[in-house]
């Protein structure tokens, strides 16, 4: 499964299908108090919290739900777990908006070096197209009867270039 292939901790799956039916009973009824119903915001946009007041851990009378719950209720009531708590959470934001900037520094990266190779691509045809066009210039004055050393002086091109030229034509 590719939600499992992209963990990062260790985990323990549950395949509550293959459970017998009784078993499959009793985790969901433990699962049940992670519920949607029962997560709270405490002001936050987040939904790590879960809150479990004592009318709802009175209506369950399964003993090791009530431990389950007692030892949640607990957890959310003791202020170091709560600031750890919120120390990832700032974590967390903080990572992501690293995330999002590393990779708008990426983006921009490949646009920099994608304008550059098209500057560098378009420089190179206009050395190709001026070195075409100082060929043909040289052309047109060695048939006028301009020696080599003014065509290479007019065209800016070597003499082998020029004796080339001529050997060509």
């Amino acid at each position: 499964d590719k939600f499992i292939d992209l963990l990062v901790h260790d985990a323990y799956f549950i395949q509550t299908r293959l459970l017998p039916i009784d078993l499959q009973n009793d985790l969901l009824r433990i699962l049940s108090i992670f519920s949607p119903q029962y997560q709270f915001c405490l002001g936050r946009d987040d939904r790590r919290y879960i809150e479990i007041d004592e009318k709802e851990l009175n209506r369950y009378k399964d003993k090791l739900l009530n431990l389950i719950i007692k030892r949640l209720n607990m957890g959310s009531k003791d202020s170091k777990l709560l600031t750890a708590l919120e120390l990832e959470l700032e974590y967390e934001k903080q990572w992501e908006n690293i995330q999002e900037q590393l990779e708008k520094t990426q983006q921009k990266l490949k646009q920099t070096l994608e304008e550059r190779e098209e500057a560098r691509r378009r420089a190179e045809e206009a050395r190709r197209r001026e070195e075409e066009l100082k060929i043909k210039f040289a052309k047109r004055l060695l048939k006028l009867g301009f020696t080599d050393e003014d065509v290479v002086k007019e065209t800016g091109l070597d003499i082998e270039t020029i004796k080339k030229i001529k050997d060509d034509e």
